[in-house]
């Protein structure tokens, strides 16, 4: 007689002959009359006390089977052909994320060490929400305590295991304290352990607290314009640093610009470090208008190498006075001075005759010869001067000595005397100035005789403070 098996369900499983084994199922189903039934059936009761423990899945399962994994430790329930083998109890775990779900389905995800589960739509992330290679990343929410035991809610905020800062919704100080922190302000506290940047973009804001002053009150800064230290950044309105501290430039802060008492003072810090203030002309060249030197502490002007404590590369005007407890000049330069005397007449030889007691003599012409001019010849003497020119050919003179001329004699204009060192000795005092000083003299001379002024140049050059002739350096005819 053949046995028809069936399913919970009420289908048919299988039908046995008489006499045989069936082996449709991971069970043995014995049929009527067959010789080695008790063997099969010891079989079938201890396969379904250890729920076909093995290491592998029964290879003929039916669903609602169940099989203790040895592999993972975990019973697990046979659902069908889709599903396939599931856990019971426990979530899926695996290093790559399962191919099907059913809801309510948990999966420890075993390679970044985070739990997910299925709601019947979508696999959603339980937590943590950093990955292990990510480390502890993100909000998280404990409870801290006062120094008075009160409890206090906070956020801390973690990257890679690195505590940045924490959220509190009040001021207090966390006991025990730790690393970072001491006290806690409302709001957002920075780790003093890491380097915090806020790298955010602010269109517009009414106002943002950058600390609190002596008193513990916010500074605030005013306004919609905000600029970041690490890029170019620039504002549209008037930038204000209520602090002598002023502002500090560079990436190793050596340049200051800051307040000391009432004085204001532009500070560069570094050894050696110099100071310019600089234009730009209608040639687009740039200049050293001020140029402060730090090694030798000299001031240049037009000039970025200054070689006195005052260097000025150019013209200088002063209108006011110019006092100088010392020499003017430092070096040798031209001074200029200029003498616009007429330098008297030049040496006169005529032929004379006369009686000199009478005080007369009567000479070939008497152009030339003026009053003052000195005489010298045969026969007149010394210390003869011309006291009166009387006519085109008589003169009067001022003589010594009596006695008869009748030979050539030579008037000579005492005024032609060397000028240049008059003007050098009245003019340019020799203790205003340096050796090797160098002066320039411009005078002029009249030729009577042919009608002409000559403008001349001598220069003239201080050894051992005194003004000495050096060389004609050019004539002109006017």
């Amino acid at each position: 007689m053949t046995y028809t098996i069936k399913k919970s369900d009420g289908t048919t499983l299988v039908d046995i002959l008489d006499g045989t084994i069936d082996q449709t199922t991971d069970l043995n189903l014995i049929g009527k009359n067959s010789t080695t039934f008790g063997e099969s059936l010891n079989e079938n009761l201890v396969h379904l006390l250890e729920n076909f423990s093995n290491s592998s899945p029964p290879s003929k399962p039916l669903m609602g089977q169940l099989w203790y994994n040895t592999e993972e430790s975990r019973l697990q329930i046979y659902t069908g052909n889709t599903n396939g083998w599931r856990p019971t109890g426990s979530p899926l775990v695996s290093q790559s994320q399962p191919t099907s779900f059913v809801t309510g389905d948990f999966w420890i995800d075993s390679n970044n060490k985070q739990l997910w589960f299925f709601d019947g739509t979508a696999l959603t992330l339980a937590g943590p929400i950093w990955t292990k290679n990510q480390g502890k990343t993100g909000f998280i929410a404990e409870t801290l305590f006062d120094r008075f035991g009160n409890s206090k809610p906070v956020l801390k905020l973690y990257v890679s295991d690195s505590l940045l800062g924490i959220y509190s919704a009040s001021e207090f100080t966390p006991v025990p304290e730790f690393s970072g922190f001491t006290t806690l302000v409302k709001g957002y506290t920075s780790s003093t352990a890491v380097s915090n940047l806020f790298n955010i973009t602010v269109n517009n804001s009414n106002n943002l607290i950058v600390g609190t002053d002596g008193s513990n009150n916010p500074i605030i800064v005013s306004g919609s314009n905000f600029v970041r230290r690490d890029v170019d950044s620039s504002i549209n309105g008037q930038f204000s640093i209520a602090s002598n501290g002023g502002l500090t430039l560079g990436a190793a802060g050596n340049v200051k610009l800051k307040l000391s008492g009432f004085a204001l003072q532009i500070e560069n810090s570094r050894v050696n470090g110099d100071i310019s203030i600089r234009t730009k002309n209608a040639n687009d060249i740039t200049n050293d208008n001020i140029y402060i030197s730090a090694s030798s502490g000299r001031i240049g002007i037009l000039t970025d190498n200054p070689q006195q404590t005052l260097d000025v590369n150019g013209d200088s005007r002063i209108r006011g006075n110019f006092e100088v407890d010392g020499k003017i000049l430092t070096k040798p330069i031209v001074l200029t001075l200029i003498d616009n005397d007429i330098v008297g007449y030049p040496n006169v030889t005529r032929m004379c005759t006369g009686i000199i007691n009478e005080f007369t003599i009567t000479t070939t012409s008497t152009t030339g010869i003026h009053q003052g001019m000195t005489v010298i010849g045969t026969g007149i003497g010394i210390d003869a001067v011309v006291t009166t020119v009387n006519s085109l050919t008589q003169l009067t003179l001022s003589v010594r000595n009596t006695g008869a001329v009748s030979a050539s004699l030579t008037f000579i204009d005492p005024s032609s005397n060397n000028k240049t060192n008059l003007i050098l000795n009245d003019v340019a005092n020799t203790s205003n100035y340096l050796d090797n000083q160098q002066a320039i003299v411009h005078y002029q001379t009249i030729d009577f005789s042919t009608g002409t002024i000559t403008r001349k140049n001598k220069r003239f050059v201080i050894v051992s403070g005194v003004w000495t002739y050096d060389r004609d350096l050019t004539s002109s005819v006017w």
